[in-house]
């Protein structure tokens, strides 16, 4: 739950620093500043990210110890996915409750909201797109990229560079 309000807490930091910055790239780049921080926050308490577990089970299942996977899936996966989700609510409903933002900082949430579909600080209170529409256009494909990037792009290629031996 912790990683979940870190990255929400993340989150309103990467909206609050592009309030007034019109410039495009300049945005983007003080977005994944304010997003990074909440990253990073994660890191440094040694709380468990979703996307740590979707790299540990492929890696697991490639050392050969797939008997391990299944109680990984249900010990780490499933926690860490509704963790998330638990701490972004819980992180999200002070901030929320307790923000008077300017309609200028209103506006401006507003845009990151319909860009992304959904932003975990104010779906859990009606406002943005809603819980389904958040769910099902941001969640789950982000938790697929997650899976799938996981196991692709980093246990897979760390898998083959540690087991190729030379003159192969």
């Amino acid at each position: 739950m912790l990683a979940g309000a870190f990255i929400a807490a993340g989150a309103l930091l990467a909206t609050l620093l592009v309030v007034d910055i019109d410039a495009v790239g300049m945005r983007r780049l003080l977005e994944g500043f304010g997003f990074s921080v909440g990253f990073f926050v994660v890191i440094l308490s040694g709380g468990l990210l979703f996307t740590e577990v979707n790299v540990e089970i492929p890696a697991t299942m490639l050392s050969g110890r797939a008997e391990d996977v299944r109680h990984q899936l249900l010990r780490l996966r499933v926690p860490a996915a509704a963790g998330h989700l638990a701490g972004a609510f819980v992180a999200g409903q002070p901030i929320n409750i307790a923000s008077d933002f300017s309609p200028i900082d209103l506006a401006t949430l507003m845009e990151i909201a319909e860009y992304r579909d959904f932003y975990s600080l104010v779906g859990p209170t009606g406002a943005g797109p809603g819980w389904g529409t958040g769910l099902w256009w941001a969640i789950v494909p982000a938790a697929i990229g997650n899976i799938l990037g996981g196991a692709l792009l980093v246990a897979l290629p760390f898998w083959y560079a540690g087991t190729r031996r030379p003159g192969r």
